[in-house]
């Protein structure tokens, strides 16, 4: 019970989001609050149903350069940007 308390106080029940500015070739730039490199998010398209996958690679000003880690159709200027996890990385 102790364990699942302090998981509880951990959590962050706020979700912050963000929004796409810009895409120039494979690249999504946008402001992304809370997201270092390594960042796993998800970029909601403006046309389409399906989130798609994207690792923050870098920063440029005050803005997350993110690599999306599937089909882009779909995105653009505007598409939402929620945080999934601190780390793209998954265990073996």
């Amino acid at each position: 019970m102790d364990r699942l308390v302090t998981r509880i106080r951990q959590m962050n029940p706020v979700r912050v989001s963000g929004k796409v500015t810009k895409i120039v070739g494979l690249v999504a730039e946008g402001f992304c609050p809370d997201a270092t490199i390594g960042t796993l998010v998800e970029i909601e398209p403006l046309v389409g149903d399906k989130p798609v996958p994207a690792e923050v690679v870098g920063f440029r000003e005050s803005q997350a350069l993110m690599m999306p880690l599937g089909e882009i159709r779909g995105l653009g200027p505007g598409s939402l940007i929620r945080v999934l996890r601190e780390s793209a990385a998954l265990p073996v």
